[in-house]
């Protein structure tokens, strides 16, 4: 009972401050509107997070935690497909996580628009990761004849966009092209077009991508050591 009680207060911590992070900015907010909105006292804070800067820490290595896992799994789980079929799952995958994580992804996504120490850490730590992650799959697919062999940087760039822009422009998506994130058929739409930019984009021979429960029948069982060498684990 204790610990649910204890996982119960740090859960709304993490709720209240995500809320009023992404209303009212980081520097805007203050430890005792965090604990009000929480109806919490301000020593939980302090107890679980040390400070308003740990609980900033704390709310954006829980996202990538959750983000890298997401990832990881879903290269583990599609090695025998096409890796276009493979690269389709992993951002399905990541996006599934940001959907689920809509507030806490907006407010992530806005903080590494800013340049402070601690993004400079992400950028040095989480974001390389995710550089090293996707180019190797890039890579992979220009060596095995299935993508053209394009700049990595236009495509890492092509794919931050994909993966950021529903939450970084939640208002004008809302107000001016009318959707929103928390909508299914949004978001079932938002995949299938990523569908097509990679069958139009990156693969030299169109492919029809499956869904995820389907794979291909991959003869060349070289794939998973390739993948494997080029980093991706």
């Amino acid at each position: 009972m204790i610990v649910v009680e204890t996982n119960k207060t740090k859960n709304k911590i993490i709720d209240a401050a995500t809320a009023l992070f992404n209303n009212q900015g980081y520097d805007g907010t203050s430890i005792r509107e965090i604990a009000k909105l929480a109806d919490v006292n301000i020593a939980n804070i302090s107890y679980y997070f040390n400070s308003k800067k740990g609980l900033l820490e704390y709310l954006i290595t829980k996202y990538f935690e959750g983000y890298f896992q997401r990832v990881d799994e879903a290269i583990s789980d599609n090695r025998e497909k096409h890796i276009s079929e493979m690269l389709y799952c992993v951002i399905k995958s990541a996006l599934n996580y940001q959907f689920e994580n809509s507030g806490l992804t907006r407010f992530v996504y806005r903080e590494l628009s800013l340049d402070t120490i601690l993004v400079r850490e992400i950028m040095s730590t989480y974001l390389m990761r995710e550089k090293y992650i996707y180019s190797s799959i890039l890579n992979v697919g220009i060596k095995r004849g299935e993508f053209e062999d394009i700049s990595t940087s236009s495509f890492l760039i092509s794919v931050k966009s994909f993966l950021s822009t529903p939450f970084l422009f939640q208002h004008y998506s809302q107000e001016v092209l009318q959707w929103s994130v928390q909508s299914h058929l949004f978001q079932s739409k938002y995949m299938s077009d990523f569908k097509l930019w990679i069958n139009r984009y990156l693969c030299i021979n169109r492919i029809q991508i499956k869904d995820e429960e389907n794979s291909y029948d991959v003869n060349d069982s070289t794939l998973e050591n390739e993948i494997a060498v080029c980093g991706v684990v």
